[in-house]
């Protein structure tokens, strides 16, 4: 009896599609794919993973249908996208990451983070109307490195504070100097 449990759960979890981490590239937007809820294959978007240099954004659209939305969570922080307008448009017919961005009626999100190495699972919250009929939907996700000033310009930044601060001063006439 107790062989045939550990057989039977063997069996099961040699069944169970294998998650394996996908690696997000800086600049490149990387598209995925899930199955509606009325499909007969299980929702499984990818774990990706992404080696931060400096600090950067993780950046996880809708591509397609507005209503589409998802909760992604980096490091075990959850954080779910939002459509900034809701509203008009249906389908975009566009694949570009820049294109979606830019759509106010799909929904979109981003994550800050600091360098080193960090883990994103994603998640299905609302489904479109449209992806309830089709049973596909597809979104992407990119992450960029935030670029830093470097020493230089924050000098100079600080330098031109400081005269700014000692003109503006100079210029302030006191009513008691009168």
């Amino acid at each position: 009896m107790k062989r045939r449990v550990i057989v039977a759960v063997a069996l099961f979890l040699a069944a169970q599609p294998t998650l394996c981490a996908a690696t997000l590239t800086p600049g490149v937007a990387s598209m995925f794919t899930f199955g509606a809820p009325n499909d007969n294959t299980p929702t499984v978007i990818p774990i990706y993973e992404y080696l931060a240099a400096g600090p950067s954004t993780i950046r996880v659209v809708d591509m397609g249908y507005e209503g589409d939305e998802f909760q992604f969570i980096v490091d075990g922080v959850p954080y779910l996208t939002h459509i900034p307008v809701p509203g008009a448009s249906d389908e975009t017919g566009t694949f570009s990451f820049e294109t979606v961005w830019a759509d106010p009626h799909l929904s979109r999100g981003t994550a800050f983070v600091s360098p080193g190495l960090h883990t994103i699972e994603s998640s299905v919250v609302a489904y479109s109307v449209n992806t309830l009929v089709s049973d596909d939907g597809a979104g992407f996700i990119r992450a960029d490195e935030v670029p830093e000033p470097n020493g230089l310009t924050m000098m100079a930044i600080g330098a031109a504070s400081l005269i700014g601060l000692k003109l503006r001063r100079s210029l302030r006439t006191d009513p008691r100097d009168s």
